[in-house]
C-alpha cells in the first residue's frame, strides 16, 4: 500500500511520495494511542464513505463528548477533512475512547461494529499471534551458533501446489563469501587478503 501509486505520482506530478509516519492523511485516519500501545483507524477519507456512520454510532454508544458533531455535512467534505481543524477535532473524541482500553479490545470491537482498525503490533505480539500461528507462518530451523532450533518467519503466503519451506536459518555475517566471492571471480588470495585487512 506504501507504493501502490508512488510510480504515478512521479510521472504525473514530478512528486516523490513519502509516509505520512502514522499521522493523520485526513480527519478519521492514522495512528493512536491506547492503554497497551496504539492502533490504526482507517474510517476517514476515502473509506468514510462506507464506514464513518459506523464509526458515530461507536462514538455515540461511548458516550464521548459532543459526538453529534461527527455527524454534521461538513465531515464528508474531503477539504475539510485534510484540514488541521478536523484533524485535532477527530483525535480529542477517538482519543476518549482508545486511551483506556487495550489495542485487542479496540480490534474486536470495531470488527464488530465494521470499522476498520488494527493494532500497531510489537515484536512480541507478532510472535505470539494466533493467526500467523494458525496459518503456518512461522518455521523452526536448526542453528549451528545457538545450538537449538530456533523460530523464524516464514513464506507470507501458503501455495497448494508449490508449497514454500523454510530448511535453514539466515546466515551468519560472512558465511557465505567463499562462496559469494569465487562466483564474482575473486581468488583465495585475493579473498584472504581482504579478510586480513578487515574488509570483508
Amino acid at each position: 500500500m506504501a507504493l501502490e501509486n508512488a510510480a504515478q505520482f512521479y510521472d504525473l506530478e514530478k512528486r516523490v511520495r513519502t509516509r505520512f509516519a502514522g499521522s493523520q492523511r485526513q480527519a478519521g485516519t492514522g495512528i493512536f494511542e491506547c492503554a497497551d500501545g496504539s492502533v490504526y483507524i482507517f474510517a476517514g477519507g476515502m473509506a468514510a464513505i462506507r464506514f464513518w456512520g459506523n464509526l458515530v454510532q461507536w462514538m455515540k454508544d461511548e458516550q464521548v463528548p459532543a459526538y453529534e458533531t461527527l455527524d454534521r455535512p461538513e465531515w464528508s467534505d474531503m477539504a475539510f477533512l485534510n484540514s488541521d481543524r478536523a484533524k485535532d477535532q477527530f483525535a480529542d473524541m477517538f482519543s476518549v475512547v482508545a486511551k483506556h482500553k487495550a489495542k485487542e479490545a479496540l480490534y474486536l470491537e470495531a470488527q464488530r461494529r465494521r470499522v476498520p482498525l488494527c493494532p500497531v503490533s510489537t515484536l512480541a505480539d507478532v510472535a505470539q499471534n494466533r493467526q500467523l500461528a494458525y496459518r503456518g507462518f512461522f518455521a523452526s530451523v536448526p542453528h549451528a551458533r545457538a545450538g537449538s532450533e530456533v523460530v523464524m518467519p516464514g513464506a507470507p503466503f501458503q501455495m497448494s501446489a508449490t508449497p514454500s519451506r523454510v530448511a535453514r536459518p539466515a546466515p551468519l555475517l560472512g558465511q557465505h563469501n567463499r562462496e559469494v566471492y569465487s562466483a564474482l571471480g575473486v581468488s583465495e588470495q585475493s579473498l584472504a587478503a581482504l579478510q586480513e585487512a578487515g574488509v570483508v
